[in-house]
């Protein structure tokens, strides 16, 4: 009996230890791993401050993200009231694909609308394939987004993004060609 109950304890002790171990091996490894394969930087954030009282942080080694986060508070990006030309044509892709799925079409909302247009045409000109560092400062002032999708593919491969088959009503689309021929799309849901 001595002998029995002296293992377990030993045993238990040692197990116990090796999961302590694994544990401390498996933090310290994630903290060391950079999300989605983006190196650590030291980069300095600019607040910028809005007249709404909100902030925006901005990396202070993107000029250009920094100028649009500037214009925008400054009116010059966008408005309270749509443009005008702002239509659903990119929506009705978007709807087409979900009505092939069974799902109920989006709701066009102007706003959302503008403000994809807004970001796939930066996203075109910059020829960012994926999301900008602050996709939702391209909505207009009272525009409200709860997730946005993106793509830059080919024109024949059709319509691309994420959110497309999300349980949203209200949605707005918009795309743009780059010089390097692809479409860059984006959509807003909420």
């Amino acid at each position: 009996m001595f002998e029995t109950s002296t293992f377990r304890n030993v045993f238990w002790k040692w197990q116990t230890l090796f999961g302590v171990a694994a544990f401390i091996l498996i933090l310290f490894l994630t903290l060391q791993i950079p999300a989605h394969g983006a190196e650590p930087t030291n980069d300095k954030i600019i607040c910028v401050p809005d007249k709404d009282g909100s902030v925006y942080l901005v990396p202070a080694n993107d000029p250009e993200l920094l100028k649009a986060v500037k214009d925008k508070i400054a009116g010059k990006i966008s408005t309270t009231t749509p443009k005008e030309g702002v239509t659903s044509s990119a929506l009705d892709e978007v709807n087409t694909l979900r009505a092939s799925k069974g799902l109920r079409a989006f709701i066009f909302d102007p706003l959302l609308t503008q403000g994809a247009e807004d970001c796939s045409k930066f996203r075109a000109a910059n020829l960012i394939a994926g999301h900008t560092r602050s996709d939702f400062s391209f909505l207009p002032t009272g525009a409200r987004a709860n997730a946005a999708g993106c793509a830059a593919w080919e024109p024949s491969m059709g319509w691309g993004s994420c959110c497309i088959y999300d349980n949203a009503t209200y949605a707005g689309a918009g795309w743009s060609l780059g010089k390097d021929g692809k479409r860059y799309m984006h959509l807003f849901i909420r």
